[in-house]
């Protein structure tokens, strides 16, 4: 080895081998193989995937070195082969290697634990297996799409419903409506949703682009034509979509190449008060060449006409909620919902990743894939998984008197960047419309 060889060593709780005999074989090794040991990540059940993103980031902060992470067994990476592909595949797509002081070859001692994974592991993948065979039968699975009910586990039409895809497709292709304009138009006829609500831009897009309503059959990974009753042709989903696809290279090409991404310092913070939506960060340049604004609009007048309040611009908010704020006029709320929403989105995020790497791991265990192509398919997956676990088991910063004393006090000298951060740690939202604004905190956390 070189004085470039960056080299750590990684231990975890096992019941056979504690911390203490596990440090002492890793400095042991390095002791004869003369290599210089800089840091040993120590990692404890409640916080495994902070130290494990804690590796991760010192490996790719030396990218110009040869970095070895050793290990006594592969045990330390994970509880289960899931866990232990997942970190290994992390830490070689970083650009390190991995050695185990027992001397098995990282790839032998993954595939050895992927073939003999316990029976929890086996009963997971084989229900996957069984959800796949029931959809190649058709039998409906999960939500039933609009348009249609389910009959004999089959789908059938639904004549009230299907009339209304009908009615999109229509309004879509026959009379050019845009999707705003269908939206709007079916919330003020009075047409609602299958949960009596009224519609949304998006759902009429996903309506639009949902293939199940020209009779194909969509589900845990397999597509069967002709499988049940069409509700369109193919040729107007086809129509439908290419012009769906037309209009937005036509806004791609319209966009100046010079155009940026705004920043939106309120973004996913403010309510209508009129009707409860949120409302969506917008920019509006006074004229041609004029300067730009930012503002948000109401999301329901926005996306389904049902909403006469329409926006705020940005500066005016950001001087009423420093009002606010400087004066203590807020009130905090009991639950904060939205860091639970945002939890919730991660870890929908992280199963979606974990599903992919196993896939990925079981291809390469069937000798169908090499390994390395197996880290470059799952490894950067790998990296956003370990990082995320590591945002939701690590004591994410809520609200405290301290950060809402720095925005009393330090408003005027806080950066951009820096005043965002302060209004997303502390808000959890704000309420706006024609009689002004109020701001609800998250709860306290006493620091």
């Amino acid at each position: 080895m070189t004085d470039n060889t960056f080299v750590v060593g990684y231990v975890n709780e096992l019941e056979e081998v504690d911390e203490h005999v596990q440090t002492e074989v890793i400095e042991l090794a390095c002791k004869e193989e003369h290599l210089n040991l800089e840091k040993i990540f120590i990692a404890v059940k409640a916080e495994e995937y902070n130290a494990q993103a804690e590796l991760l980031a010192a490996i790719v902060s030396e990218p110009k070195k040869l970095t070895l992470v050793l290990a006594v067994t592969i045990d330390v990476f994970g509880k289960t082969a899931l866990e232990q592909g997942r970190c290994i595949t992390a830490i070689l797509h970083s650009g390190a290697d991995v050695l185990l002081a027992n001397g098995i070859p990282i790839q032998d001692a993954l595939r050895s634990s992927w073939q003999n994974r316990g029976l929890t592991e086996l009963s997971r993948e084989r229900s996957k297996a069984a959800m796949r065979e029931l959809a190649r039968k058709t039998y409906v699975l999960g939500r039933v799409p609009f348009g249609y009910s389910v009959k004999n586990r089959n789908l059938s039409v639904d004549l009230t419903e299907s009339a209304v895809v009908q009615m999109i497709f229509r309004l879509y292709l026959e009379e050019n409506l845009g999707l705003r304009k269908i939206t709007r138009q079916l919330n003020e006829s009075g047409v609602t949703t299958r949960r009596g609500n009224n519609w949304a831009v998006s759902s009429v897009r996903s309506i639009l682009q949902n293939e199940v309503y020209t009779g194909t059959y969509h589900r845990a990974g397999t597509v069967v034509p002709s499988s049940h009753a069409a509700i369109v042709s193919p040729e107007q989903f086809r129509s439908a979509n290419e012009k769906m696809s037309g209009r937005r290279r036509e806004i791609e090409t319209q966009r100046p190449l010079s155009q940026t991404r705004h920043d939106y310092v309120f973004s996913g913070l403010i309510r209508c008060s009129e009707c409860g939506s949120k409302m969506i960060g917008a920019a509006r340049r006074d004229g041609l060449s004029g300067p730009i604004s930012l503002l948000y609009r109401c999301s329901a007048a926005t996306n389904q006409g049902r909403c006469n309040y329409r926006s705020q611009e940005e500066i005016d908010l950001l001087e009423q909620v420093r009002a606010k704020i400087a004066s203590n006029d807020f009130t905090f709320v009991d639950v904060d919902r939205r860091h639970a929403q945002d939890l919730a989105t991660t870890r929908a995020r992280i199963d979606r990743h974990d599903r992919a790497l196993a896939t990925t791991i079981n291809r390469w265990a069937e000798n169908r894939a090499t390994f390395q192509q197996t880290v470059a398919t799952s490894g950067e997956l790998s990296l956003e998984s370990i990082f995320s676990r590591a945002e939701i088991f690590s004591q994410l910063e809520r609200n405290s008197p301290r950060t809402i004393k720095i925005l009393q006090s330090t408003w005027p000298e806080l950066s951009r960047s820096e005043l965002k951060w302060a209004l997303q740690t502390v808000i959890h939202h704000v309420t706006t419309g024609p009689e002004g604004i109020d701001i609800f905190m998250r709860p306290v956390e006493q620091t």
